[in-house]
């Protein structure tokens, strides 16, 4: 089977390609043990998009745990529904903005929806299992759907309208963290900053908590503020 200007063996595991452009999946149908699609830009002269837009041949790869699309056209994730190992999921720069194709996607651990459309994270409400969430530059203003996502330990949100992390100050994400990056959010509120206990960094630049009387005794108490 030929993909990505290169063949590939019909019991091909791992696909990984590399500074090539991608328009059409459906070769894949050729490759039913796959269980790893990533499209990967590693040239730092050359700016990749992929004309990318169907998924629908993914859906016939049930065994696919790894799924890594950034850059591309993608919008409509309806073929992911039933691809209920997909462990990571990589829809960076895409034009998705409906994640409700993911609400059953239980064994999902990271998810990277950086530089998308989206903004209502309640899809994923359910995802028992999410450890690593990237929403940075997006329209996300409500943490509220991860509340119980108990498993949450890293969570971007930089260039956000988030104003306050508190939906989600008793998940490991905060109890646990040792930075946090609010750069360029809406964060006034550091009311839930007590539940930090581990902090030792704290970015605020571009936030309105940036000089406030909280942010100043974080600072007083040993953590550094970077605003």
């Amino acid at each position: 089977m030929r993909f990505c200007d290169k063949e590939w063996p019909a019991d091909t595991e791992i696909l990984e390609c590399v500074n090539v452009r991608v328009g059409d999946l459906g070769p894949l149908s050729a490759l039913p043990g796959l269980r790893q699609l990533s499209l990967h830009a590693t040239n730092p002269h050359r700016t990749i998009e992929h004309p990318l837009r169907d998924l629908s041949p993914v859906a016939e790869l049930p065994g696919l745990s790894v799924l890594e699309i950034p850059r591309s056209r993608v919008e409509d994730l309806a073929p992911l529904r039933g691809l209920t190992h997909l462990r990571r999921l990589d829809l960076s720069r895409t034009r998705v903005t409906d994640l409700s194709p993911l609400a059953d996607l239980h064994a999902l651990e990271s998810l990277k929806l950086n530089s998308t459309r989206v903004s209502d994270l309640g899809p994923l409400a359910g995802l028992e299992r999410l450890e690593d969430l990237d929403v940075s530059n997006t329209a996300v203003s409500d943490l509220s759907p991860l509340a119980g996502v108990r498993t949450l330990r890293r969570l971007i949100v930089r260039d956000t309208p988030i104003t306050t992390l508190a939906p989600v100050a008793e998940l490991p994400v905060v109890t646990e963290a040792a930075e946090l990056d609010l750069t360029s959010t809406q964060v006034a509120d550091l009311s839930w900053i007590d539940r930090a206990t581990a902090l030792r960094e704290l970015r605020l630049i571009g936030a309105p908590a940036a000089g406030q009387a909280e942010a100043r005794a974080l600072s007083e108490r040993g953590i550094s503020v970077i605003d």
